[in-house]
């Protein structure tokens, strides 16, 4: 199940259950919601956890990038080296991966090396990363997420009755249905009786 605040526009979309099926879903969510709501702290610590991860990354991902593959960087990978990964579109340390490297010849046996060059470098830009500062950012939209939650357990109950009555609603069609199938029956009974005497 997903997780209701990281899509608060295709939360409590249900097109396609079933009336009881939906009715369970909504239950579910409006619980984490709830849960959510009580816990606000742990909402924003997850939301920090996940910006300073993926900025750590960024910041990673930009040093690797900014690391341009040249001859003697890496023991044994000069300019005929050098060529052959920039063919296969090779060109810093960023795009250096175990196994599209095992696939290109005369490289195998410098794989490791080269994946110790990409790890140093990336060991020194985890290592200079600076503190994460969209903090204030982050507060904010943390604020208006929990907002919205909270919009969004006003709107339970509405959202649970609309559910049972789709669920009485069919319950009644399907009952008046199976009437008219014994309707059915019936007639045809009688009349296959008359024409047999």
């Amino acid at each position: 199940m997903k997780v209701l605040t990281s899509n608060l526009g295709e939360a409590m979309s249900y097109e396609g259950e079933s009336p009881i099926k939906r009715f369970e879903i909504q239950i579910r969510e409006l619980e984490q919601i709830k849960t959510q709501l009580l816990k606000p702290t742990a909402l924003l610590t997850e939301r920090e956890q996940t910006a300073r991860k993926k900025y750590t990354q960024q910041v990673i991902e930009a040093e690797l990038r900014r690391h341009r593959l040249e001859p003697g960087l890496v023991p044994g990978v000069g300019v005929q080296r050098i060529k052959t990964l920039n063919q296969y579109g090779i060109h810093t340390a960023f795009e250096l991966n175990r196994k599209p490297l095992a696939r290109i010849s005369g490289i195998g046996e410098k794989i490791r090396d080269l994946m110790a060059w990409r790890s140093s470098i990336e060991r020194s830009a985890q290592t200079s990363v600076k503190p994460f500062s969209g903090g204030q950012q982050l507060h904010a939209e943390v604020a208006r997420e929990l907002w919205n939650l909270r919009a969004m357990l006003a709107d339970g109950p509405q959202l649970l009755q609309v559910a049972t009555t789709e669920g009485i609603n069919n319950y009644k069609q399907a009952e008046a249905d199976i009437q008219a199938l014994l309707g059915e029956r019936e007639g045809l009974l009688k009349r296959l009786q008359s024409e047999k005497i």
